[in-house]
């Protein structure tokens, strides 16, 4: 039998880590690096007793219906581990199948933009979604997000609910290569590159991060600047270059299909060469790119937070962000934003950053960086699960 609450010296709460069994990146690495703060420690377990429930407790389902199977099994590992709250890290079935629970919302993107995420507006499966989350709303104890943005949104969907605001911090331990170590030197001469000439694109390759717009502002920037004009580029310096990392996820043809016809339509501009597609790189090679960047370019339209301008920042590498309202939040003074969608204005900001206008001094890094880290992000979670029971 479950103890009572009253009879324990410390309030036990289920942490369900079988997220980290197919996502790595996004919401397993904010689980990840968030969780792990608090287990290196041990002030953050002096009131709580944080039971992890990974996939030795937990088997996960396979085939039809497996993500309902999965969050039956991880309510029922909860309540094996008489746990007195479940924080549910990414699951919106959890709230409805345990009675008490904490929902880490990271965003409402499936909810309000079904269409980015792969659901038909309107269709069965976004619907259906939909009409669970609510219910999922109704019954879960507290929420918690990334950022006030976020939690604003989810207000406005649930205004009964109580909605605590994270933050977040680093993805990854972030190791500023010095620009000429060897390291640093054979990543440049990967992808033909110089320090400083090249814009970097760091995300997911998918509709909402508006890869698309990005090479359509990189190809502007390089007709604004001559580089179209085979007599007039003879005088020009080199011709920047733009390097976009990260893995493909879904419907990507359109913008491949852009790419190819790109090259033929702009043959002066030599995209081929010029725009380098990495697919997914290690964390060296992302230091090494992020640190001799001019600029990390990210387009995206919806976001909970936003990590790799944060990671940016880290390194003194200046961002050039879509005007979306948590970049607002986050990076207001720090970034040259662009109005989202518009490849003429991205370009604008790119030429801008080109000719020297710089965003970031040490005071404004230093600034952020205190805000967004994980010891601020897991001491808001403690008191946010210590207030509420």
């Amino acid at each position: 039998m479950q103890k009572s609450l009253s009879s324990r010296s410390k309030l036990r709460v289920g942490v369900d880590m079988t997220v980290l069994a197919y996502n790595r990146e996004g919401i397993g690495n904010f689980i990840t690096r968030m969780f792990g703060h608090i287990y290196r420690n041990p002030k953050h377990n002096e009131m709580i007793e944080w039971v992890y429930l990974t996939t030795k407790e937990v088997k996960l389902a396979q085939g039809f219906a497996s993500g309902v199977r999965t969050a039956y099994r991880v309510a029922q590992a909860a309540r094996k581990a008489e746990c007195d709250v479940l924080l549910s890290t990414h699951s919106h079935l959890l709230p409805i199948l345990f009675p008490k629970t904490i929902w880490l919302i990271h965003d409402l993107g499936p909810v309000i933009h079904p269409q980015l995420f792969g659901l038909t507006q309107g269709g069965f499966r976004s619907g259906l979604f939909r009409g669970l989350f609510r219910k999922a709303m109704q019954r879960t104890s507290l929420v918690v997000t990334t950022s006030e943005t976020m939690a604003a949104e989810i207000r406005d969907f649930a205004e009964e609910k109580e909605v605590i605001a994270l933050g977040s911090g680093l993805a990854r331990e972030i190791h500023p290569p010095k620009l000429d170590s060897p390291e640093h030197k054979a990543v440049m001469k990967k992808y033909h590159l110089a320090a400083g000439n090249y814009f970097f694109s760091l995300n997911t390759i998918s509709p909402r991060k508006n890869v698309d717009v990005i090479l359509k502002g990189y190809i502007k920037l390089c007709q604004n600047l001559g580089y179209n004009n085979q007599t007039r580029a003879k005088s020009l310096p080199d011709q920047p270059k733009l390097v976009i990392s990260g893995k493909t996820g879904w419907d990507t043809a359109t913008l491949f299909d852009m790419y190819r016809e790109a090259i033929a339509r702009f043959p002066n501009l030599n995209l081929s060469v010029n725009v380098t597609f990495t697919g997914f790189i290690d964390s060296q090679q992302a230091d090494s790119l992020m640190a001799g960047a001019s600029a990390l370019v990210y387009a995206s339209s919806y976001e909970g937070f936003g990590l790799s301008p944060l990671e940016a920042v880290a390194m003194n590498t200046e961002i050039i962000i879509s005007d979306i309202s948590v970049f607002r939040e986050i990076y207001n003074g720090v970034g040259h934003f662009f109005t989202t969608f518009d490849a003429d204005n991205l370009a604008e900001q790119m030429e801008a950053v080109l000719k020297g206008e710089k965003k970031l001094t040490r005071n404004r890094i230093d600034a952020i960086l205190a805000k967004y880290n994980w010891q601020n992000v897991s001491e808001k979670l403690e008191n946010a699960v210590l207030s509420a029971w």
